[in-house]
């Protein structure tokens, strides 16, 4: 009898929250207590467009749901650290979050690295008891240049580049080389390269590890070891050469073996390392006007290869359209795992994923146009792609202090606003136009 209150210490994650109680009992008052980890909502980004906004404020929520003691692929289901998510997740971190959650990625380094096996092979998600499977693409993914060396270009943080670089070699060392000078195939314990059909997973590997080669080459200039750089831009050199002549056939890149529709996401890699030259660029914007399977997961790089090849405003359209469902779905406050859910989707997948954040990445990198070009943003670039958006402004939180960009856009003038920190070298290019301040 009296007046009871109670609160449940357990958390869970939904759109919903039902209360049933007893009749007779007269309900004062409920609540709930969010929690999370430590970090911000600090970056931003709002333009003119009401869909750009809602999909950069989606990708933000998910982002912060995923974070507890570690990144984690959803709250909904096994909660584990899963390290093709994290790479998505951590980029949108450095654009969306305040530098606290700069952390949780370091923390996840050390803990994907400190789980090596004896023999080299590395696994997600860690921590682990029961489960140890390698996902080739996944670990070449977090190791290379758009996971390890984006944390430490975002940071500054050569400490944990120089622990982790000997394990980082030595994961690598155990790929080989076939005769033709491409990667050995490495199954793993779980072959892997995407949600959905279409996957040309031998060459998707090759440029996944032409990625982490890449990520490998940065780091060990920055820890001054030359010498291995030097050998390692040389196997670069190699592995691009042999990668163009086995598989791009004068149309597009296809292993001999693969027989299905021609996949997207290798083009997408291709472009974005650098193993596709300029003159190979038509041929590719063909290919992706006319393939789409990648899942929102790999649909980054698609988006992210389209503003690099100068085709921004396919891409703008692109995004747009794929991600259309899951953006205007008004039941739902974040991201869905795939394209759909319910009927639409496939079993088990999720409605809050946020390795379907991509496009806050390419709108606060591309679109505004911000990104570092020395570890730690001791300098930076401003190369906005407007894109039809006709006004836009975004903060990026960094470890300097915060850099603000806005910009108008018609068509008669571009004006160009930037706020900057003191110290950091930005080089602001317009149409036509770079200049260094």
């Amino acid at each position: 009898k009296g007046k009871q209150s109670y609160e449940n210490k357990g958390w869970m994650n939904g759109e919903k929250v039902y209360y049933i109680y007893p009749k007779g009992i007269n309900l004062t008052k409920v609540q709930f207590r969010e929690t999370g980890y430590n970090t911000e909502f600090e970056g931003y980004f709002r333009c003119n467009d009401p869909f750009l906004n809602k999909m950069w404020e989606k990708s933000q929520r998910t982002l912060y749901i995923t974070m507890r003691d570690t990144y984690m692929d959803c709250p909904d289901r096994e909660r584990a650290q899963w390290w093709g998510d994290e790479v998505n997740e951590s980029g949108e971190a450095f654009y969306a979050l305040s530098v606290s959650s700069h952390l949780l990625m370091k923390k996840g380094m050390y803990e994907l690295m400190g789980w090596q096996r004896p023999t080299g092979e590395i696994f997600a998600p860690i921590p682990s008891s029961n489960y140890h499977t390698e996902l080739p693409g996944q670990m070449l993914a977090s190791i290379g240049y758009f996971g390890f060396w984006n944390y430490y270009l975002n940071t500054g943080d050569l400490k944990t580049i120089r622990d982790l670089y000997p394990k980082v070699q030595k994961y690598l060392d155990i790929w080989q080389k076939n005769n033709d000078g491409t990667i050995t195939f490495r199954a793993g314990e779980w072959t892997w390269g995407d949600w959905g059909k279409n996957i040309d997973i031998k060459a998707l590997f090759n440029a996944w590890y032409y990625i982490a080669l890449k990520g490998q080459q940065h780091m060990a200039t920055a820890l001054g070891m030359n010498a291995e750089a030097d050998a390692i831009l040389q196997e670069m050199k190699a592995l691009k050469k042999a990668f163009n002549a086995a598989f791009w056939n004068g149309k597009a890149y296809r292993h001999p073996d693969y027989r299905l529709k021609t996949d997207d996401r290798v083009q997408a890699l291709a472009i974005v390392s650098g193993l596709a030259d300029k003159e190979k660029y038509p041929a590719l914007i063909k290919v992706l006007k006319q393939n789409e399977h990648a899942s929102p997961y790999m649909e980054k790089y698609v988006i992210e290869a389209l503003f690099r090849m100068g085709e921004n405003y396919y891409g703008m359209e692109r995004m747009k359209r794929r991600f259309a469902e899951m953006v205007n779905d008004s039941e739902h406050t974040t991201l869905y795992e795939g394209w759909g859910i319910g009927p639409n989707g496939f079993p088990g997948g999720t409605t809050n994923h946020a390795w379907s954040g991509g496009g806050l990445t390419i709108l606060s990198q591309y679109v505004c146009g911000i990104t570092p070009t020395e570890a730690g943003y001791k300098a930076y670039r401003i190369a906005p792609q407007p894109t039809g958006v006709k006004e836009a402004e975004t903060l990026v939180p960094t470890v300097k202090g915060n850099i603000k960009v806005s910009f108008k856009d018609d068509e008669r003038t571009f004006q160009l606003q930037v706020n900057s920190p003191q110290g950091p070298r930005a080089t602001i290019c317009l149409p036509f136009q770079c200049k260094s301040i």
